[in-house]
């Protein structure tokens, strides 16, 4: 025997189901609206990573015991900027080199026709890459606590 459904029944349901999506779908949307400021902190997290991995790495690499009393040495001037490559904030974060170290950088990864390059940022970038997310993930789980919500 197959049972029928009432109309009241029906209109019953689905206001229900409509209801509970709609309350879903702000949760979502409380959830997923990441404001600027936000942003910032869960790529900041994710770019201190990746500091202090290229000082290590440039530490180990190139560092060496020639006195830079003018400019200092090159693992000491890796900066964490936290705008975009254009100078505007929209929430990314940039680490790299001042503007005299980062032509030597450049030329020490990638090589010229008189140094062989050991690509040094490159593998930096390739190997703390699950570690950055990592920070990322956890920078954003903390935020998402923070509002009352869960992952």
């Amino acid at each position: 025997m197959v049972r029928v459904a009432r109309k009241n029944e029906l209109d019953i349901n689905q206001t229900d189901f409509a209801v509970a999506l709609n309350e879903w779908f702000e949760d979502v949307k409380k959830l997923a609206d990441i404001s600027i400021a936000d942003q910032l902190l869960i790529t900041s997290a994710g770019a201190e990573v990746y500091k202090e991995a290229l000082e290590e790495v440039t530490n180990r690499k190139h560092r060496t015991h020639y006195n830079r009393k003018v400019y200092g040495h090159m693992a000491d001037s890796i900066l964490l900027a936290k705008k975009n490559p254009d100078g505007q904030r929209d929430g990314t974060c940039t680490v790299g080199f001042d503007q005299y170290h980062a032509l030597n950088a450049w030329h020490l990864n990638d090589g010229t026709k008189f140094i062989a390059g050991d690509h040094f940022i490159t593998n930096t970038q390739e190997n703390t890459a699950k570690t950055v997310l990592l920070a990322e993930k956890a920078a954003y789980t903390a935020l998402i606590a923070k509002r009352g919500g869960s992952l």
